[in-house]
């Protein structure tokens, strides 16, 4: 902008700095507020001063008037010999770009972006000099933050763990971080300016990813944990999990795209290893197991057809725990199931009502001390598995009672609407803290405190149920207040066609 002023306007400045007493030229340069406009003679004595100047500078014309430019400088400048420096360039070249810090009055240093030209008088002989200076401090300011938030930002990705690439426009790799250079095993130079899907001889040109990524470049619409299967010579069989996000800024047109890339090789083989060391270990119990129980119940009638009371009630109570440990084993294989996609189902259209009234008389066979309300609907029909239905309703029964201590009702409600039954199982206990809610259905998670270390279980339950109700179209969730209690529902489709 201030080279752009050099032409016409500093001719006629150059005139008014070398005397003349034109009431138009003073008008124009002490109109200009943003601009410091002062002229010195050949050893840099201030010579004219406009009212820009005074702002800028802090000096009013009447005590600056007379004093080398020189005051202007960082002492760290005038040691170098800048001012002079400035003024010879100026003198051989026809002008001085001058952008550096410079003092104010009041001592305060700030960015100042200005030109030097030479005066000469009528006859062309080199009288002084001509500066026009503005205070670009927050400018600067702005560019040293924008420096400075980009190498934070660089600090972060190259710190980062997981490989992260920004794509610009053709899914160009604009820039990479160390961890992806280490896990593809290709150099910077191998990958600039080339777009990802030529890169490693064309191993990442997958079409779902291509895509993807041209979604999120022409919609803005991320994506997160596609799984991508990598085959290179140069890392052997990858599973990735990559995310994508758009971020080019508001006001920039060019296009950038975040794409993280998490690999999950060896965390997959780890989880498949365990899942069939739980499914081998789950199946070769169950047997041994069952028998155990068999042999139970034939001991315990014998006892009792003996007159020994004592000794079948002891084993009548190993009868429970052994169906306890059935119960845990059951829940261990069919975790297992899910996981495969192998949990199987028997769909049929039953009686959802009918399911209920099953569940809840064995509740209440098993905990005669709880009082179990039922509040259902008129009856409806679902099409589903039966039996899994039953085993979700049963699983919430047991946690509302377990979960309760010294509470001694449970509600179970039905209600149905737009196509869907709605079933609660409604307790008074414990209740779940905020935080802990979206993850109760987690595989293996089990609440922690209040008491809750007490009670027996692998945080399978939930999980199994939930997975339940979804694989039937359904969905779960929970309602819940610590120290008042918890609601868990659960909704499936009806089956409109067979309704009463």
């Amino acid at each position: 902008m201030l080279v752009r002023l050099a032409g016409s306007f500093f001719a006629e400045l150059s005139d008014f700095c070398n005397g003349m007493k034109n009431e138009n030229y003073l008008s124009i340069i002490n109109s200009i507020e943003d601009y410091a406009v002062f002229a010195t003679d050949l050893q840099g004595i201030i010579t004219t001063w406009n009212s820009g100047a005074a702002n800028v500078l802090g000096y009013e014309e009447a005590e600056i008037i007379g004093k080398n430019a020189s005051i202007f400088f960082t002492n760290e400048d005038k040691i170098k010999g800048k001012p002079e420096q400035e003024l010879a360039i100026a003198a051989s070249s026809g002008k001085a770009v001058d952008e550096r810090n410079h003092v104010k009055k009041d001592g305060s240093v700030f960015w100042g972006s200005g030109l030097v030209f030479p005066l000469y008088d009528a006859s062309s002989e080199h009288v002084g000099y001509t500066k026009v200076m503005r205070d670009l401090s927050e400018r600067k300011n702005a560019e040293q933050a924008v420096i400075e938030a980009r190498d934070y930002f660089k600090n972060i990705v190259d710190t980062v763990r997981e490989p992260l690439i920004v794509l610009s426009e053709n899914f160009i790799i604009d820039s990479a971080n160390k961890s992806f250079y280490d896990l593809f095993k290709v150099n910077k130079k191998d990958v600039a300016g080339i777009s990802i899907f030529n890169i490693d001889q064309g191993h990442w040109d997958d079409p779902r990813l291509k895509t993807l990524l041209d979604e999120t470049a022409d919609k803005g619409e991320s994506f997160n944990d596609f799984e991508l299967r990598y085959d290179s010579p140069k890392t052997g069989r990858r599973l990735l999990l990559c995310n994508a996000r758009r971020i080019s800024g508001a006001k920039s047109k060019r296009l950038l795209i975040l794409l993280a890339i998490e690999d999950v090789t060896d965390k997959r083989t780890l989880e498949q290893q365990r899942n069939d060391f739980i499914g081998i270990a789950s199946h070769e119990l169950k047997t041994p197991v069952t028998s155990i129980k068999a042999y139970c119940e034939i001991i315990q009638q014998q006892l009792l057809s003996a007159g020994h009371e004592k000794l079948a009630q002891m084993a009548g109570k190993m009868q429970v725990q052994i169906g306890k440990l059935n119960t845990l084993i059951g829940d261990l294989l069919d975790a297992t199931k899910i996981e495969v996609s192998k949990l199987q189902f028997k769909n049929e259209i039953f009686s959802f009502n009918q399911v209920i009234d099953e569940v809840v008389e064995a509740a209440r066979a098993a905990n005669p001390l709880i009082e179990i309300v039922k509040e259902t609907t008129s009856t409806v029909y679902i099409y589903g598995d039966q039996t899994r239905t039953g085993q979700v309703l049963h699983n919430l029964l047991n946690n509302a009672i377990k979960y309760s201590p010294g509470a001694r009702q449970v509600i179970v409600k039905t209600s149905s609407a737009d196509g869907f039954v709605t079933c609660c199982v409604q307790d008074f206990g414990l209740g779940i803290p905020k935080e802990n809610q979206e993850r109760i259905f987690e595989r293996f998670y089990r609440l922690t405190g209040d008491g809750r270390e007490t009670y027996p279980g692998l945080g399978l339950g939930l999980y199994i149920a939930s997975e339940i109700i979804n694989l039937q179209g359904g969905k779960m969730w929970v309602e819940s207040e610590p120290g008042k209690g918890s609601s868990f529902y659960f909704s499936l489709p009806l089956n409109n066609d067979n309704a009463l």
